[in-house]
Parts: structure tokens; C-alpha cells; sequence
């Protein structure tokens, strides 16, 4: 049975128990088990996550204790996008502005400048790099390297080009307040 194809293949090693009494060990690769839970987080629900709140439930959700159960956000790179309210498509903003309700029962404004997280994984991309290129610039206009890296190095390898020749062969790159960014050619 195939792995669904958002899911990463589990790597943890587990060491078969003998019929010594050697006990057996398993060791789990928790970075692994964190990109998981990710994609089960965004899939839990079809709005974007505020930030915040997504760290603090991806974090409950990790089965261990103290700094080992503090996830990185680099683990989301090619799993999510981080955008503000402003960069999301103005129906969902829309969903998301007004007062919120606090657990406790209070309101809370809901603060323009909170960054929200778009569940966007690069594996159900097409690709054909022509096509990728398209929904990319569809999802976004423009994007920063670190940004777009996660989402075209797979073809970029196998087309066996570096990065930038595989950018300049499908991308325009432009330069704003001195940060370099590629936009639709």
C-alpha cells in the first residue's frame, strides 16, 4: 500500500528483537513525524491557520516534551505558505476579519498584521515545469528564492540544471526595494 501522496515515507529505524534478551529500540525521526502532523493539521481544516495558533497546536501535537516537541517552521518549506491577511485572496480574508471569540468567552480583535499559514504542498503540483510555473505565479505574483526553492528544486534536478537556470528558464527575475524576486515570464 502507497503512502498517500502528501505524506512523507516513514524512515524510522527499528532494530528487530532477537530471541536474546537483548531488548529491541526504536528511534523516530521527529522532524519526519512533525512534516507529518503538519499535513494532517492543514488537512483538518480549509481555512488558513494564523500562525501563532498553528505553531502552539503543531507543537501539542508532537509526542514528546520540552525543546524536542518545538517543531521547526523550515520544515514547512514546500508545505505551506506564510502570508498576511493582505496576500490572501479576499473572500478568505474576508471569512477571517471581525472579532473573534477567546476561549474564555472574550472578544478579541483580530489583528490585521497576524501572518496566516496556506496549505499549499509541492507534491500535488503538476510536473510539467510549464505548468508548475503556472500555478505558482497563480497562487502568487511574486516570490522570493527561499520561497519558490521547495517547489521547483525536484525539476530542477531532474532537468539537471542549477536553481538559477532552471528560474531564468521559466521565471523573470526582478529586483524590489533591493530584494530579488520572480514573477511570471
Amino acid at each position: 500500500m502507497k503512502p498517500p501522496v502528501d505524506a512523507p515515507t516513514s524512515s524510522a529505524s527499528f532494530t528487530s528483537p532477537s530471541w536474546s534478551t537483548a531488548p529491541s529500540a526504536v528511534r523516530l525521526d521527529l522532524d519526519k513525524i512533525a512534516v507529518i502532523i503538519a499535513h494532517h493539521l492543514f488537512n483538518s481544516q480549509t481555512m488558513p491557520w494564523a500562525e501563532p495558533r498553528f505553531h502552539a497546536e503543531w507543537q501539542r501535537r508532537m509526542p514528546c516534551i520540552g525543546e524536542l516537541s518545538q517543531p521547526s517552521p523550515d520544515l514547512l518549506a514546500g508545505i505551506a505558505l506564510l502570508r498576511t491577511r493582505e496576500e490572501l485572496p479576499s473572500t478568505i480574508a474576508w471569512d477571517l476579519s471581525g472579532k473573534k471569540a477567546r476561549e474564555d468567552g472574550s472578544e478579541q480583535d483580530n489583528e490585521a498584521e497576524t501572518a496566516y499559514l496556506t496549505y499549499f504542498p509541492e507534491r500535488r503540483l503538476p510536473l510539467d515545469p510549464t505548468k508548475r510555473f503556472q500555478l505558482l505565479f497563480k497562487e502568487k505574483e511574486q516570490w522570493m528564492h527561499s520561497e519558490i526553492e521547495p517547489y521547483i528544486k525536484r525539476l530542477a534536478q531532474e532537468a539537471e540544471l542549477s536553481m538559477e537556470e532552471f528560474l531564468m528558464k521559466h521565471a523573470l527575475e526582478i529586483t524590489v526595494n533591493e530584494v530579488k524576486l520572480y514573477v511570471k515570464r
